[in-house]
C-alpha cells in the first residue's frame, strides 16, 4: 500500500503555492470499528492551496482502502436543501425542453423529484453499466475513481450533451478534482450549466470545529473557494446558495462555461478574496494546534471535579474528534451510540468502548460531550 502525497493542488493543479497547515500524523479510518485496538492507520495532513484557496488533505487513503469493513456503516447527511436544485430544474423545464444528467446515486433525491416532469428529459450515470462498478451501493471514493476524464469523454459520446449536469456530495470526496470538473464540462452543450452541491466549511473553519475533518472528505470549500476552484477549471459562477443548518451549512453553485474575457476580469477580484481565505484557514490551523493540549488538560481537570466523562455519537465526527485531539480511554470512559451494530466494539484509534445508552450505569458520570450531527439526528 502506498499513500499518495500531494505534489499539486487537487482543485487548480497549481504546484507552487501549497502550504501545510496541520500534520495529524498517522490516523485510523473512522469506519474501522473493532473488537480490539489494532487497526490500519494512514497519514493525515491538512493543507491549503494559496492560489485557489481550497483547503485539502495532502495525503489520502488509497481509494481501494475506503470501502467500509462493515456493511452496516452508513453516513447520514442532511438533504432537505436538495429540493432547491429540483426547483431550479423544474423552473427551467417550464420555459423550454431541457436535458439533465445526474452524475451519481448521490443525486437520487433530485433525480426522483424531476424525472417524468413536463419539459425535463433526465438520466443518471449508471454505476454498473457506465462505470463498471459491481457494488449496488458504491461510496463516493469508488465512484470518483471511475469518473476519470476518458470515461466522461466516452459517456459524452454515448449520451450526448446536456443542458444541465447535476453533481451532489461528490466533489469533496474527489481525489483528482480538477480532472472531474473538466471532464463534466464535456457533458454540457455550449450553453449548458453545471450544478454542484458540497458541504460549506465556512462556519466550521470560523468556529474551529475539529470534527469537520474526515479522511473521506478530501477538499473543504467555502463559497469563495468553490467559485475560485470552478473558475480555475473553466467555469464562471451564475449563482450560489447557502443552505443553513445548525451545524454545517450546505452550498449549492450554478456555473456555466467561462469565456476568456470572464476569466481575465475575475483574476484581480479573486486574488484579494484568496488572501482573506488564507487568513481564515491559518487562524483555524493555529487554533487547532493550540487547543489540543488545552482540551485534554481541561477534560482531565473536569473529570476530577465532576466525575467520569462519556461522549455521545460514534459516527465519524466523534471518532475524528477523539483521535485528532488525542483523547483516550484514560479521559473518556465510554462512547454512547444506539446503533446496535456498534455496541461493544471499540472506536478505531483511541480504542474507547462503544455502549448503547441503556446498557450502562450513569452513576459516577458527570460530563457528557455531544458529537452527533444535530441536523440529521433526533
Amino acid at each position: 500500500m502506498t499513500q499518495s502525497s500531494l505534489s499539486h493542488c487537487r482543485a487548480c493543479e497549481d504546484s507552487r503555492n501549497l502550504t501545510t497547515l496541520i500534520d495529524f500524523g498517522q490516523q485510523p479510518r473512522s469506519f474501522d470499528y473493532c473488537q480490539n485496538t489494532v487497526v490500519d492507520i494512514f497519514k493525515l495532513t491538512l493543507g491549503q492551496c494559496e492560489s485557489c484557496g481550497v483547503v485539502q488533505l495532502f495525503d489520502v487513503v488509497p481509494s481501494e482502502y475506503m470501502k467500509p469493513t462493515h456493511q452496516w456503516v452508513n453516513n447520514k447527511e442532511p438533504d432537505g436543501h436538495l429540493t432547491k436544485i429540483a426547483d431550479i430544474l423544474l423552473k427551467e423545464g417550464m420555459k423550454k425542453q431541457i436535458k439533465v444528467l445526474f452524475v451519481s446515486r448521490f443525486d437520487t433525491k433530485v433525480y426522483e423529484i424531476v424525472s417524468g416532469k413536463a419539459g425535463i428529459e433526465s438520466c443518471m450515470i449508471d454505476a454498473k453499466k457506465d462505470l463498471g462498478i459491481e457494488s449496488d451501493m458504491p461510496g463516493q471514493a469508488l465512484i470518483q475513481e471511475k469518473l476519470d476524464y476518458e470515461k466522461l469523454k466516452l459517456i459524452s459520446r454515448e449520451l450526448g450533451e446536456f443542458d444541465f449536469v447535476v453533481c451532489c456530495r461528490l466533489l469533496e470526496h474527489t481525489y483528482k478534482l480538477s480532472t472531474l470538473i473538466k471532464g463534466m464540462s464535456l457533458l454540457l452543450n455550449d450553453n449548458g450549466k453545471l450544478i454542484v452541491e458540497v458541504p460549506d466549511s465556512r462556519k466550521p473553519l470560523e468556529q474551529v470545529d475539529v470534527a469537520m475533518l474526515w479522511e473521506e472528505h478530501i477538499s473543504y470549500f467555502t463559497k469563495e473557494t468553490l467559485v475560485s476552484c470552478m473558475k480555475s477549471n473553466g467555469f464562471s459562477c451564475l449563482k450560489t446558495m447557502t443552505c443553513k443548518y445548525p451545524q454545517e451549512n450546505a452550498l449549492i453553485g450554478v456555473f456555466d462555461k467561462a469565456n476568456e474575457a470572464e476569466m481575465e476580469l475575475s483574476n484581480q477580484y479573486y486574488s484579494k478574496l484568496m488572501a482573506d481565505e488564507v487568513g481564515i484557514t491559518r487562524s483555524y490551523a493555529d487554533s487547532v494546534n493550540n487547543i489540543k493540549e488545552l482540551v485534554t488538560n481541561y477534560l482531565y481537570d473536569i473529570r476530577k471535579i465532576s466525575g467520569d466523562i462519556i461522549l455521545f455519537g460514534a459516527g465519524h465526527r466523534g471518532v475524528c474528534f477523539l483521535n485528532l485531539m488525542g483523547i483516550t480511554d484514560k479521559i473518556v470512559k465510554y462512547v454512547i451510540d444506539d446503533d446496535p451494530n456498534k455496541s461493544n466494539l471499540r472506536v478505531p484509534g483511541c480504542g474507547i468502548m462503544i455502549k448503547g445508552a441503556s446498557s450502562i450505569s450513569y452513576d459516577g458520570i458527570g460530563v457528557c460531550i455531544f458529537a452527533v450531527d444535530i441536523s440529521v439526528e433526533e
